[in-house]
């Protein structure tokens, strides 16, 4: 059985999809952009949208009772990969080091107009 994974602390899916879902010994969450609890978009920067997504996980691993060291893997989408070194600078900072395995992928559109989406999967 799976259980989905909500957090009062990110905002509500915007499509018929659960944030999270729950399979046992590994978690799914789908991908993060920068939208707020409130539905507000931080759009200001890339760096603000990171900031967004970073609060987002930690709200989601929160609801999981899971912590950063649990991810074993993110997917980043990039709008434009020549902001690699600035979202790989803000990555390095959340996760510390903690260094889950990575892939980053240049997409033509993300929802909401985001710069920027992450995904991860977390093992408890």
């Amino acid at each position: 059985m799976f259980t989905p994974i909500i957090s009062a602390d990110s905002v509500a899916p915007m499509g018929p999809y659960s944030p999270g879902m729950d399979a046992g010994d590994i978690v799914f969450f789908s991908g993060q952009i920068a939208l707020a609890p409130d539905g507000m978009f931080k759009s200001e920067s890339i760096l603000t949208e990171l900031d967004q997504i970073f609060l987002n996980i930690e709200g989601l691993l929160h609801a999981s009772k899971l912590e950063k060291t649990n991810i074993v893997k993110t997917t980043v989408f990039l709008m434009d990969l020549d902001d690699f070194g600035v979202m790989n600078k803000r990555y390095a900072e959340f996760f510390g080091d903690h260094k889950p395995a990575r892939s980053t992928i240049q997409v033509a559109k993300l929802p909401a107009g985001a710069r920027v989406e992450i995904e991860i999967i977390a093992k408890r």
